[in-house]
């Protein structure tokens, strides 16, 4: 029943997105190639979601997969949350980056930062709802510079990160003596660490504590610490997305090892919503992906009982009995005798359900091998009395022998 339940929430939650967007895309207020085939999208979840695989070896269900990044599409186009016409527009939050900006360069805290080029209307992949801006990444953030560690610290690397929830999971303490090459940037909470080595990774983090002693990332990260006014967990939504995704596949290099340079990665150009709307996106988006979450495990639970199903009346077969003495009267008899006879009747079992049953790859893998395991012992079809027993061939074989080594050959 609460499986149940947490699938209609999360069809109701996620169907008000998808409404919201089709209104949109009815109405021409955006050209969102996402919603502009929901049908497919839908019909695609529908058809596939139960027999998706990952790239890692684990069954991940297809369509949850895409309904995740249709909800990250959206929440970056402006259409997965309501605006709200009295929100601070993202140009006012723009005006006090920059006089922050001045402050912490005047302070020494961070350095000028060389002046940005325009952004040209051929960088900008869709069109923005009124009160949002175009931005370049590194407009809105700053680093915290390099360090060669000189005392005990709390290192960073790629392998620190769960890139599922986006937090950092398993540093390690290091002395400086332990300390690698690629010990070298700093980081704070409230720091965004995306690595620019295989982006396809997604190892995104945002840090969300301040770790004792210092914590120092490796330099595969590009460091985003957010002015004031810029949600770390938005750029999280935005580094994750399906536009911003596709922008690094679009300017990487490399096939072994994809990767993105600095300038390009802090070049990108990113949609920046008001404060208040970054905030209404972060909350519907942790919303969403929790339900996805609960979708994904109620459909991992049905195949792994679908699974144990397939398993088990598939074992009935290869229990069937298997009595010699059986064998040897059906033999005499000229019948085929109980053993294919039981095997007949488990197999009916199964055929009546066969098109629920066979539906996964694993169960047809099953299938493939019990049918293998059938043949070798005897019970994938009936004994013919009238067939020479295998000591008979065994006894033709040991004469071939003899008389090939005889003849030398």
């Amino acid at each position: 029943m609460k499986k149940q339940q947490a699938t209609r929430v999360a069809e109701r939650s996620v169907a008000y997105a998808l409404k919201h967007a089709e209104s949109n895309r009815h109405s021409g207020a955006c050209r969102n190639p996402a919603v502009e085939h929901l049908e497919l999208w839908s019909s695609d979840w529908l058809k596939k979601s139960a027999s998706g695989r990952g790239s890692n070896g684990k069954l991940s269900p297809y369509g949850i997969q895409k309904l995740r990044e249709l909800i990250l599409e959206l929440a970056v186009r402006g259409r997965l949350v309501p605006q709200d016409p009295s929100d601070e527009p993202a140009g006012v939050l723009l005006e006090k980056i920059a006089g922050e900006k001045v402050r912490l360069v005047k302070e020494g805290k961070i350095k000028r930062q060389k002046k940005l080029p325009e952004i040209t209307e051929e960088e900008k992949p869709f069109e923005l709802p009124d009160g949002w801006e175009w931005v370049r990444v590194r407009q809105i953030c700053h680093d915290w510079g390099q360090k060669k560690p000189d005392q005990d610290f709390t290192y960073i690397d790629v392998s620190a990160i769960d890139n599922r929830s986006g937090r950092v999971v398993s540093p390690a303490v290091l002395t400086p003596d332990e300390a690698p090459s690629r010990a070298r940037k700093i980081i704070q909470e409230g720091t965004v660490i995306y690595s620019t080595v295989r982006p396809y990774l997604k190892n995104i983090a945002l840090v969300t504590e301040g770790f004792e002693p210092e914590p120092i990332a490796s330099t595969a990260f590009a460091i985003v610490h957010p002015f004031p006014g810029i949600l770390g967990a938005y750029l999280i939504s935005v580094f994750r997305s399906p536009p911003f995704i596709r922008y690094v596949e679009s300017v990487q290099t490399g096939i072994a090892y994809p990767a993105i340079n600095d300038k390009q990665f802090f070049g990108a150009v990113i949609p920046l919503p008001p404060l208040a709307e970054q905030h209404r996106i972060v909350a519907k988006v942790d919303e969403l992906m929790a339900l996805c979450d609960r979708l994904e495990q109620e459909q991992t639970d049905s195949r792994e009982t679908h699974q144990t199903l397939v398993e088990t009346l598939l074992r009935t077969l290869v229990q069937a009995p298997n009595d010699v003495q059986e064998v040897q009267v059906s033999r005499e008899a000229g019948t085929p005798g109980a053993t294919v006879e039981a095997v007949q009747q488990a197999w009916q079992r199964i055929a009546r359900h066969f098109d629920i049953l066979f539906t996964t790859e694993a169960a047809i893998d099953q299938l493939k091998q019990t049918i293998l395991q059938l043949a070798v012992m005897g019970k994938l079809v009936p004994q013919d009395p009238n067939d020479k027993p295998a000591s008979v061939l065994l006894e033709k074989i040991a004469e071939e022998k003899a008389r090939l080594v005889k003849e030398g050959k």
